[in-house]
């Protein structure tokens, strides 16, 4: 049977485009070799079926000769073939087989691809769950690989999926995340995406001032001439949301004249259908349905759902007061394409205007509009702890998997011993001279500790002090001069007893301030720190950790990681003008690492006076800890600081 196949395959060729040369490697393979068909289907001149033929051979060839690797690729190819030729079925197929072959031969690199093809296809059938727990498997194995880019554009698509799902605060965290991860000279097409999904979240947050931020510096960034018409439509409808008609109304005229109707009918359409749209909103009294008409049958003719969806709900806006009847149809219309294409809100909007418009029957649809409202409220809830499950669940897979590693290399040592048990012995006169060296660092790390420790205790008992003896005193005379006369007055005319108060209130903040609670509690108490410095101009950005993570890091490490915090946002509140700040704290190998970021001014970190005020602090108090730290900062271009230290 084994035979039969193979000199099938090899008859298979003559009817494949084996007659175009390859235009790659010189090393020439005979036709009995999957790469002779391999080459042959990565040939673009071929038609897609073609290729398809000769990746088919070249898959089915490397399995019978146990050629692992080019199975691999051939699965690789084929599933990318399979997706140009809209067969969504065989791609998931392929893809799967080509993820567990990549597991098989511990490719790491084909794993992570395997998984974002996986994810793809989820992504394009509106499983944003599956998707987003592949694109997520996908994004650890690049973090492994430290191929930021690849990380970057993972996590821009996850945050895409956390906005459609409605979950814009963790959308948004995930796309800032993304950001840190991508360079603009490596990879320019990916930030412009992100900041476009950065101004999309705003906008559905309704701010729309953000939003316009974001998709100027997408446009500023933005190479390509496909995408720029998108992204001028994206910052027309923020414009449009703002109710700057008039700006709106001359953009899309300028952008109908550069897109043809023969060039792209797509495009031509909801240029059409916003600026008709937009032409009315701004002029109630307009004749619009021409130009609304017009674009909504070049969506019909294209089947574009999407497409039809916004024009049936423009022009069911645009007939209510006009033509009920008309407006009745379009909404009957609306509400049939979002179930659909499985769009809540805009069922919802669609709901709202037929139980409107037709008084017989709002019973009936507020029951439907109330019972999708609540599921939609469940499935939000249900979806934000998901989303949060498989980044946790992903993590502690992680972990898992790091402790068994940690195990079998522990097995491998203790055999090494046992092995190598001779050589111990003769070694161990330099273990003693090591030992003495051990000791002599450790003693003085110690001392150094305990320094530390009398400090943090000094400075809790000048606190408690304070408050107990001064605050106390201050109190009493407070309390004194309340029975005296009410006018006693300073010289200057203030009232003494609320200078007393004042003075009061200084001097429990500060023993306030010098009490940190380092235990289980230590965890919240820093959340608390960072949160505390951001407003509705400042946006701090960070995540909650497990409350196990602080249990194995020393109480004065945790009190100088506290204060060098505290230091860092206060120097950021006083002098960098920053809007966002992102701070993270992650475990990697044996370290704590902490790293800072803002987009503020930024300083020029060879000016000693600079350095002076709040940074030395901030040093000092690492070095005690004998971590490290570094800065990453010029005028202009935001701060970064990174921070490492042992448990």
């Amino acid at each position: 049977m084994k035979s039969f196949i193979y000199f099938y395959i090899l008859f298979l060729v003559f009817y494949g485009c084996n007659q175009t040369k390859y235009k790659g490697s010189t090393i020439e393979f005979s036709e009995d070799h999957p790469m002779y068909y391999y080459r042959l289907s990565k040939i673009r001149d071929c038609t897609l079926n073609k290729r398809i033929n000769n990746i088919n051979k070249a898959y089915l060839l490397a399995k019978y000769q146990n050629k692992d690797s080019v199975a691999l690729i051939s699965l690789s190819l084929k599933a990318l073939l399979h997706k140009k030729n809209k067969e969504p079925d065989s791609v998931i197929i392929y893809a799967k087989k080509m993820l567990s072959l990549a597991s098989k031969l511990k490719d790491s690199f084909k794993i992570g691809r395997a998984n974002f093809k996986i994810a793809e296809y989820y992504r394009s059938n509106n499983l944003n769950d599956s998707a987003y727990y592949y694109l997520n498997e996908s994004k650890e194995i690049f973090m492994v690989l430290n191929d930021s880019i690849q990380v970057g554009k993972k996590l821009n698509t996850m945050g895409r999926i956390l906005l459609d799902d409605n979950d814009h605060y963790l959308g948004e965290t995930t796309l800032i995340e993304a950001l840190q991860y991508l360079e603009p000279k490596k990879d320019t097409s990916t930030i412009v995406k992100v900041f476009h999904n950065l101004s999309y979240a705003s906008r559905k947050q309704y701010n729309y001032d953000k939003a316009l931020e974001y998709i100027n510096k997408a446009l500023l960034l933005n190479k390509s001439n496909k995408n720029k018409v998108v992204l001028q439509n994206s910052k027309l409808l923020t414009l449009r949301k703002s109710k700057n008609y008039e700006e709106v109304i001359s953009h899309y005229s300028a952008l109908l004249n550069i897109v043809s109707i023969a060039g792209s009918k797509k495009e031509y359409a909801r240029i059409l259908d916003n600026l008709a749209y937009t032409e009315w909103l701004f002029n109630k009294s307009l004749e619009a349905e021409k130009k609304l008409l017009r674009a909504y049958n070049i969506r019909k003719s294209l089947n574009d759902f999407t497409g039809l969806i916004a024009s049936n709900s423009h022009l069911m806006k645009y007939y209510v007061e006009k033509d009920k009847q008309k407006a009745i149809g379009y909404a009957n219309n609306l509400y049939d394409l979002t179930i659909k294409q499985n769009n809540i809100e805009d069922r919802l909007e669609a709901l709202t205007y037929l139980r409107n418009l037709t008084p017989k029957k709002y019973i009936k649809y507020s029951e439907l509009y109330i019972g999708l409202k609540d599921s939609l409220s469940k499935a939000r809830e249900i979806a934000g702890n998901k989303y949060a499950a498989i980044r946790y669940n992903s993590r502690k897979d992680k972990e898992k998997a790091q402790i068994l590693e940690i195990i079998n290399k522990e097995k491998e040592l203790t055999i090494q011993k046992q092995k190598t048990k001779s050589i111990i012995y003769a070694g161990i006169g330099i273990f003693t001279i090591l030992s003495s060296i051990y000791l002599f660092f450790y003693l003085r790390t110690r001392h150094r500790k305990e320094k530390i420790l009398e400090r943090h205790s000094t400075e809790k008992r000048l606190s408690k002090k304070l408050h107990d003896e001064v605050g106390n005193d201050v109190f009493y005379l407070m309390s004194q001069l309340q029975n005296e006369n009410d006018s006693i007055k300073s010289s200057n005319g203030v009232n003494i007893i609320d200078g007393l108060d004042a003075v009061y209130h200084k001097v429990r903040d500060f023993s306030r301030d010098h009490t940190i609670e380092t235990g289980v509690e230590y965890g919240d108490e820093l959340l608390s720190l960072l949160n505390s410095y951001g407003n509705q101009e400042i946006k701090i950005f960070t995540k909650k950790l497990d409350d196990d993570f602080w249990i194995t890091i020393s109480e004065h490490k945790k009190v100088a990681l506290y204060w060098a915090l505290k230091e860092l946002l206060t120097n950021m509140k006083k002098h960098s003008e920053a809007t966002i700040v992102s701070v993270s704290i992650a475990k990697e190998k044996k370290n704590i690492v902490v790293k800072y970021t803002d987009n503020g001014i930024g300083m020029n970190m060879n000016d000693p006076q600079k350095r002076k005020n709040g940074l030395r602090n901030v040093e000092n108090r690492i070095e005690e800890i004998k971590g490290t730290i570094t800065f990453d900062t010029k005028p202009q271009e935001g701060f970064k600081a990174s921070i490492a230290f042992a448990p």
